[in-house]
């Protein structure tokens, strides 16, 4: 192994890219080389970055190229993605032009960073280019791409000046499966460098890797980090950030400090155990971390490897990590481990939802066994990695009813019947000094006029009236 670029682990196996000599690699946890696939010249160029879907097919970015390749779990080659994208032009459909890290939703659909474009392409299931997403209002280069716990599309940039580099966090609606409509719910800026109001650094952090948060939000982990507020610099080790993009904690480690400001740490690598853990590893000082999934530091491990570049963790608990420096992939046995029972494959369990309402929207929420499809009338709705499913539904004035499906790839499928009745709402209208009320654009008389009371600044009304036209009584 010569530059070992990427990797991710599925399966008990270790699914290995090398850009260096244009290599995949396929080996068992225990070490073993059970497959490899070399191209000496096509389809690789310089590998970037590998995903996977649910069906087994591995998708590799390759910049030079500008391409997206295509194999089976088996490193079977299927396809490539993407024409070369005309530069002098804006980005159309399906045009790459040096393509970074692919994210893959829950239909299949393929999301592409382009940082050249400075744009997201979007593939169907069959590869077939059909959106070019330009997010608003973007700050520098487009690096890396992550689908959110709430099932949108979350994009990191970095902008570089001397004195004010930033890094903006977008998060890009997705949700809607009956047609690619790209709508940018919010942007969260970060300062890299010092901050008057922050009392740490952040120094080029948006260029590595970060992950969903559970609460719907990011994690970032911090590249050059220090908390100056001390005798000795506290090593922070990244930020959690939840739905609306509000910090809400940043993650530390009081054992783990530097005496000077040049010993700093440089996390480049971020990611999610199998128990549903936060694993992260320090670049510069080879120093491990393991939070639980309420962020508590778990443990911390100190190696004399460095040049760290990714980690990722199997189903029996083996961690791995990329060391560039060395053309290694290092492997831990992680003792504290502990296999996450599995959920009943045939169960929906509901999060509570309004039964009856007024909203013309409802947000539906439950979790479902790992690896679960789920679907809403037939139309597949997102399912995150730990089981737990969101979906929108739209329903009319009166009774509503939605057949929602799980279903499992080994155990079978099971229904549940969804009824929302929708009411329609009651429109009153007043005035103040006024005895007309308007229900519903019908006129009625009230035995004294509306006022404000001076004494508390309050509208006050009849609350028969009120209550009666809402369909109340009043003993």
């Amino acid at each position: 192994i010569y530059n070992p670029t990427a990797f991710l682990a599925k399966n008990s196996e270790l699914i290995l890219l090398d850009s260096w000599n244009n290599t995949l690699y396929k080996f068992s946890n225990q070490g073993e080389l059970l497959q490899s696939y070399q191209s000496p010249r096509r389809p690789f160029g310089a590998l970037s970055d590998i995903s996977y879907r649910q069906d087994g097919h591995i998708f590799i970015s390759d910049f030079s190229q500008s391409k997206v390749h295509v194999y089976t779990n088996d490193l079977e080659y299927v396809k490539s993605i993407g024409e070369p994208a005309n530069q002098q032009h804006a980005p159309t459909p399906g045009a790459l032009h040096r393509p970074g890290g692919p994210a893959i939703d829950w239909r299949n659909y393929l999301y592409v960073a382009d940082s050249s474009l400075n744009c997201i392409q979007v593939f169907d299931e069959n590869g077939k280019g059909i959106a070019t997403i330009i997010p608003e209002g973007v700050i520098g280069k487009i690096h890396h791409l992550a689908i959110s716990y709430k099932g949108n599309l979350l994009v990191s940039s970095v902008f570089y000046e001397s004195l004010s580099n930033r890094i903006m966090i977008t998060e890009i609606d997705i949700q809607q499966v009956d047609r690619d409509v790209y709508k940018q719910v919010k942007s969260t800026h970060l300062p890299v460098r010092p901050h008057p109001y922050y009392p740490m650094y952040f120094s080029e952090c948006g260029l590595g890797p970060f992950v969903p948060s559970m609460e719907g939000g990011f994690i970032l982990p911090c590249y050059f980090c220090a908390d100056a507020s001390s005798e000795h610099y506290t090593t922070l080790i990244c930020q959690v950030f939840d739905a609306d993009g509000k910090m809400t904690q940043i993650l530390s480690d009081e054992n783990h400090r530097k005496a000077r400001l040049d010993q700093r740490v440089r996390l480049h690598a971020i990611s999610y155990g199998y128990d549903h853990s936060l694993l992260l590893a320090d670049s510069e000082s080879g120093v491990w971390w393991k939070f639980d999934d309420q962020y508590n530091l778990l443990w911390e491990e100190s190696t004399h490897w460095h040049g760290l570049h990714a980690i990722c963790t199997d189903d029996e608990g083996y961690i791995y990590a990329i060391d560039q420096v060395h053309g290694l992939v290092l492997k831990y046995k992680d003792h504290s481990f502990q296999k996450p029972a599995p959920k009943d494959p045939l169960s929906i369990e509901m999060k509570p939802y309004h039964k009856t309402t007024l909203q013309s929207v409802v947000n539906l929420s439950g979790t479902v066994a790992e690896g679960s499809q789920v679907l809403l009338n037939g139309k597949p709705v997102f399912v995150n990695r730990i089981g737990t499913f969101y979906a929108t539904i739209y329903p009319e004035v009166g009774e509503n009813q939605w057949n929602l499906l799980a279903r499992h790839p080994i155990k079978g499928e099971i229904e549940k019947q969804i009824q929302v009745y929708r009411k329609e709402k009651t429109l009153i209208r007043m005035n103040i000094g006024s005895t007309a009320v308007y229900i519903d654009d019908e006129e009625y008389q009230l035995e004294a006029p509306v006022f404000i009371d001076a004494a508390s600044n309050r509208s006050f009304c009849p609350i028969r009236m009120v209550v009666e036209a809402i369909g109340g009584m009043v003993g």
